[in-house]
């Protein structure tokens, strides 16, 4: 059997508890690895956004200003 057989059985990732999802350290929100829509500040464009709002993470001072978080990883189910 290959990838694309259809009677090929697939199992739930997060039914397993493998899936690590992303969340904001700041306010709690999923995240997506994309860039944010409307975002307006020079320079890098941030890689990563809110699911709800696509904008992107809350922002943190770091010791040049402030920029947007760095997402946090956990496992789904755990």
């Amino acid at each position: 059997m290959n990838a694309t057989d259809a009677t090929t059985p697939v199992t739930d990732a997060a039914n397993a508890g493998d899936v690590t999802a992303i969340f904001c350290p700041e306010c709690g929100d999923d995240v997506e690895d994309l860039a944010p829509e409307n975002y307006l500040v020079p320079g890098v464009r941030p890689g990563y956004r809110h699911v709800s709002d696509r904008t992107a993470l809350c922002p943190v001072m770091t010791a040049v200003g402030y920029r947007p978080a760095e997402p946090v990883e956990h496992q789904v189910g755990a």
